[in-house]
Parts: C-alpha cells; structure tokens; sequence
C-alpha cells in the first residue's frame, strides 16, 4: 500500500491507493493497476477544493455535463460529484495515465453509486465503457490544455 501526500495538503489529508486485481469484466488484462480509494470525507473535500481551487472550477461543469448517473440532471447540486472530481484533479495532477483514470473512474461508479459495469444490461456495456474510457481520455486532454494555459 502507498499512501500519496499532496503538497499543502496535512498528513490526515492524505489519499490511500492500494493496487488490486480488478474484476475479470473490466479488462483483458491479467493484472492492471486499479486504483482504490478510501472516500474523502467533507473536510478533506473541502481542503482539496480550496487547493486545486482553479482546476476544481473549470472541471466542475465538465463533471456535471459527463453526470455519470444523471443526479445533476435531476436536480441535485451542482457539487454532487465533488467526491470524485477532487480525486479525479489529484489523479491528473499525479499524471496519471488515461487507463488509470477510467479504471478509477469505473470503480467509483460501481463502489460509491452502484453503477457499475455488472449494473448495466449486456445491450447497453459496451456503449457504457465507450463512453467512460471517451471521457476518461477527454480529461487528459483537458488537463494538458489547461496546464498549458495557466503556466
């Protein structure tokens, strides 16, 4: 296990990654590194907003367009997804890779929403990881875009 300290960020703070064996539907690969994240909690939610403020405002509406599960859409607030855009700004600040970013982003939906791939119907899959693995490499090229900006 690896515990990944953000600079500014105390050491309660901290996000735990540990490397696991993702299910067998999720790839082809034998042994990819899925990431696993304890939740944050409001505070430290709180904290990693006022640290990535910038990014966190030009992400945001980009999270609440994607709506993974429609909640925005229905009305619920706009920091709905707070929970893992903060950690989705920690993962492309670690540069991580656009495979980690949708494995990421796949574990989130099935642990924290219970929408994950064994929720959607075998018509429907293959369009449901399409469009997270397009949205997952659309992050990175967000982030490339907006780093290159801001320096």
């Amino acid at each position: 296990m690896e515990l990944y300290s953000i600079k500014g960020v105390e050491n309660k703070d901290r996000v735990l990654i540990r490397n696991i064996k993702p299910k067998d539907n999720l790839t082809n690969h034998k042994k990819v590194m899925m990431l696993m994240w304890v939740h944050p909690s409001n505070t430290q939610i709180k904290t990693l907003k006022k640290k990535f403020n910038k990014h966190y405002t030009q992400l945001l509406p980009i999270i609440n367009t994607w709506d993974p599960i429609g909640l925005v859409g229905s009305g619920a607030p706009d920091d709905e997804y707070d929970c893992i855009t903060v950690l989705l700004i920690v993962l492309l600040e670690q540069g991580k890779s656009q495979n980690e970013i949708y494995e990421f982003i796949i574990h989130e939906l099935d642990d924290h929403f219970s929408m994950g791939i064994d929720s959607i119907s075998n018509d429907y899959r293959e369009q449901f990881i399409k469009k997270h693995k397009e949205f997952s490499s659309d992050l990175i090229d967000w982030y490339i875009s907006y780093k290159g900006n801001t320096n």
